[in-house]
């Protein structure tokens, strides 16, 4: 019986593949295009990428649309002189062996030849710095500047000073803020009123740098038998409170010396500036929109009030968990020295473990609990907003047919290298790590209380941290209306 069946599946699949190749050799008809103007595009070729997978579309632009020479000025701040925020994949002038360096020379080259323009980057270390000679040749009437790059502790500053054009893709032509190599959250989250002030996604990996995450020390796990902390997120378990358990496990008193300090062994560690990750991936976020696009309160209920609470009664326990920047140190040196179970930070503290002699591995933030899904979230102060100045040049076509290619390019070439080369290998290491940046860089967040810090709400909060407050409920009384006077003024100033 069973050959039967066997035969009669050969002689139909037969069959079918006989009827593939009649309508294979067929010559197919010709059908118009929908947009005749960009069924051909200036798109990258085989010939000029490198050999990654390819899973997105490429941008369609003409391949007669050319920039005729021009250059294209990208503005770029870093965050006061601190190396492990500068901006490494933008106006890269020559190749130096380093693999992203050198993917990041590739893409600029490959553009510059693709458009026929010449790609000038300059680059501030201080955001202030930045902003003012913004202001100076925007103000002036004769702004050279084609993109900026701007820290979004002063993305508040950029917007009110009226420095900054509409990215409504319906003006820019062949931009698509729906395309995957842009995050369409942040491109919501960072409007007023429908006007569109900035967004994020791969054309850099800056804003890479600035997502929250946990670093763990995989020896003090074997040592203490503790379970697999991988395991615990892929269970949907990896809590504020499972952490705060495991941390109780291993903190210690190292040196004998009266109280927590520097040279003993804690769970966690961390800044002040985490608090207010925390709250993002615990669900509590500043500021919503409403049906206006307009910035509205909704921080100040008893839900998000118990959330907090039981967050800072986790961080305030300092026989378990060490903040730098109020005890001293150095955040990324107590974890590196073995000294810490769990370091909540940056990714932008990832390359600075490289030479680390130890094991560890990277995880996402914690959820609040077993119920809620992983967030995602970011500085809300040195996260890199990408923007459109107003400027003298009115090509919509080039501006927005670079915006796509650059970052197009960027989600092909430099993000795969950022991420599987520099973060997966060259830091964590291990194949699980690899995984979790799934977690850690997807469902993203953007609070727009943090993101616009609404009359320095960001610092309010993260200041709680210094003298171990709790009282939340005069925090808020002391910021609230402040914040309320903020957005107001924000308003007035974008309606003259």
């Amino acid at each position: 019986m069973f050959k039967h069946h066997s035969i009669r599946w050969i002689s139909l699949l037969l069959t079918v593949l006989i009827l593939l190749c009649t309508v294979s050799c067929a010559k197919p008809q010709e059908t118009p295009a929908e947009n005749p103007g960009q069924q051909e595009g200036n798109t990258p070729t085989e010939e000029n990428t490198p050999p990654t997978e390819q899973t997105t579309q490429a941008p369609s632009i003409p391949e007669t649309l050319k920039g005729g020479g021009a250059t294209i000025v990208i503005q770029t701040e870093g965050w006061a002189g601190y190396a492990p925020l500068d901006v490494v994949d933008i106006g890269i002038e020559s190749r130096n062996n380093d693999s992203l360096n050198d993917a990041a020379y590739g893409r600029d080259r490959q553009i510059e030849e693709m458009l026929d323009v010449i790609i000038e980057a300059r680059q501030y270390s201080m955001p202030q710095e930045s902003q003012a000679q913004l202001s100076t040749l925007v103000n002036s009437g004769s702004c050279d500047v084609d993109f900026c790059l701007v820290r979004s502790g002063y993305f508040t500053g950029a917007v009110t000073g009226n420095l900054l054009s509409d990215l409504d893709s319906a003006a820019l032509q062949y931009f698509d803020a729906d395309a995957p190599y842009w995050d369409r959250n942040s491109y919501d989250a960072l409007s007023i009123a429908g006007v569109h002030y900035g967004l994020t996604g791969d054309f850099t990996v800056a804003d890479d740098a600035t997502y929250w995450c946990v670093f763990f020390n995989k020896q003090l796990i074997e040592d203490y038998q503790l379970s697999s902390p991988y395991d615990i997120v892929k269970e949907g378990k990896w809590t504020y409170e499972e952490m705060y358990e495991m941390a109780q496990v291993v903190s210690a008193d190292l040196d004998g010396e009266e109280g927590p300090t520097y040279g003993d062994r804690f769970g966690i560690s961390m800044i002040r500036d985490i608090l207010c990750g925390a709250l993002n991936t615990a669900g509590v976020t500043i500021l919503e929109k409403d049906e206006d696009d307009l910035p509205v309160l909704n921080f100040y209920t008893e839900e998000n009030v118990d959330i907090m609470l039981e967050l800072l009664d986790i961080f305030y326990d300092t026989d378990v968990c060490y903040n730098v920047h109020v005890q001293g140190g150095n955040e990324v040196e107590i974890f590196t020295n073995g000294n810490v179970l769990f370091t909540l930070g940056g990714m932008y503290y990832g390359p600075q473990m490289r030479s680390a002699d130890m094991e560890f591995g990277i995880l996402p933030m914690p959820k609040y609990d077993k119920y809620q899904e992983y967030i995602s979230a970011t500085s809300p102060l040195f996260l890199s907003v990408l923007c459109l100045p107003h400027s003298d040049s009115n090509d919509s076509a080039l501006k927005g047919a670079f915006m796509e290619l650059y970052a197009y390019l960027g989600s092909e070439q430099i993000v795969p290298e950022y991420h599987d080369r520099l973060l997966k290998y060259k830091v964590t290491r291990d194949e699980q790590s690899r995984e979790m940046l799934e977690y850690v860089f997807g469902n993203t967040v953007y609070d727009i209380g943090g993101l616009f810090n609404f009359a320095d709400i960001t610092f309010a909060i993260g200041d709680m941290m210094y003298t171990y407050d709790d009282n939340i409920a005069s925090m808020w009384a002391g910021k609230e209306g402040q914040i309320n006077a903020a957005i107001e003024a924000m308003l007035e100033a974008l309606e003259q």
